[in-house]
């Protein structure tokens, strides 16, 4: 046995690995029956899952520990809404997933997200993106975190005759290696798509928050039918990746998120600003 006073490669080695956080977020899901307790059943065991059928009791255990919540479209809209909403204000970094049971559910419904879903067709997609987005949220949080306890460890430097002997400080220096450690294990699972994600969530929280529309219909916004360019059909569901095929990168600017075509008021052959 080593104790602590006694040097040896393993405690080095030890101290040198990265710490696991402890998973304590949980992921709150918003379904009938049927289909929350499909989905559920693809969340990894280890983390914690609930399912609610009722939108009072969801939104009963909503708090800052919730990290993903899954919510069913086929319910009431404004149950919908709500349900997102509440969920963004109570926990900032929270991740919002739909589940739909066809395409044309999500192309109808207009609560922003940040993952969509058509069971059964993507149960698998859903097993592996479930986990991103639960990673995501713990990042962003834990990034937060980190760059707060940053900004008081330097106020208390200035604040502190001899800094280096603060106890606080130490504490603080130490609570904050342990989340430096965590964000490392976080970025070697996170995807450049992920982390393109997070840099862009605050955008995304004002959407939701406004309960604004995702994508409108692309006729409401002047852009043809499909892609000029690789012909994809705007009109229709291409699942969770490609969505309904295009996306607002910017004021009356658009681009096909299959090809990567850009549409703005400069292309007058494409399209016309609504």
């Amino acid at each position: 046995m080593v104790n602590g006073s006694t040097p040896s490669s393993e405690s080095d080695e030890t101290k040198r690995r990265p710490h696991s956080p402890s998973l304590q977020a949980e992921i709150h899901l918003l379904a009938r029956q049927e289909l929350g307790t499909r989905a559920k059943s693809l969340i990894p065991n280890r983390v914690t899952a609930r399912g609610y059928t009722q939108l009072s009791s969801f939104l009963d255990d909503l708090s800052g520990k919730v990290a993903v919540v899954v919510i069913d479209v086929t319910l009431a809209e404004s149950n919908v809404r709500e349900a997102v909403a509440r969920t963004v204000k109570k926990s900032e970094h929270a991740r919002v997933a739909l589940l739909a049971t066809d395409g044309a559910q999500l192309l109808r419904s207009e609560v922003p997200y940040d993952e969509a879903f058509v069971f059964p067709d993507e149960t698998e997609t859903f097993k592996s993106d479930i986990k991103n987005l639960y990673i995501r949220s713990y990042y962003a949080a834990t990034m937060e975190r980190y760059y707060k306890i940053c900004f008081s460890i330097q106020n208390q430097k200035t604040t502190t005759e001899k800094p280096e002997e603060n106890e606080q400080i130490r504490r603080l220096k130490g609570a904050r290696d342990r989340l430096e450690s965590h964000l490392q294990l976080f970025r070697r699972v996170l995807t450049e798509e992920d982390m393109d994600a997070i840099s862009n969530r605050e955008h995304r929280l004002k959407s939701l928050s406004k309960s604004a529309k995702n994508n409108p219909p692309p006729d409401a916004v002047g852009l043809p039918d499909a892609c000029p360019d690789c012909g994809l059909d705007w009109t229709a569901w291409h699942g969770s990746k490609l969505r309904n095929g295009y996306e607002r990168i910017g004021a009356d600017t658009w681009r096909c998120v299959n090809c990567g075509r850009v549409l703005d008021d400069m292309d007058p052959d494409h399209y016309k600003i609504a």
